[in-house]
C-alpha cells in the first residue's frame, strides 16, 4: 500500500528571472529572486544557457508562481 513508502523530502520550486542580460558574450546579471549577481553566458539570441541561480537555486523560466516576465 501506499501507506509503506517513506514520505518525500521535497522542497518547492523557486521561479526567477536574469535580470540585466547582455545581447551576447557573457556578462554579470543579477538574480530577481535572491539579488546575488552571477557571471552568465548566452547565446547569439540572447537567451540566457544558465537555467538556475547558483546562489539560491531559483529556477530561471519566470515562472508565474514568482516572476512576471521571462526576462
Amino acid at each position: 500500500t501506499i501507506s509503506n513508502f517513506p514520505a518525500a523530502d521535497v522542497a518547492p520550486v523557486v521561479h526567477g528571472r536574469w535580470i540585466g542580460i547582455p545581447l551576447c558574450g557573457s556578462d554579470d546579471c543579477e538574480c530577481s529572486k535572491c539579488g546575488n549577481w552571477c557571471n552568465i553566458h548566452v547565446n547569439l539570441c540572447g537567451e540566457a544557457i544558465q537555467e538556475d541561480c547558483p546562489y539560491c537555486g531559483a529556477k530561471m523560466d519566470g515562472g508565474t508562481s514568482n516572476a512576471t516576465t521571462r526576462w
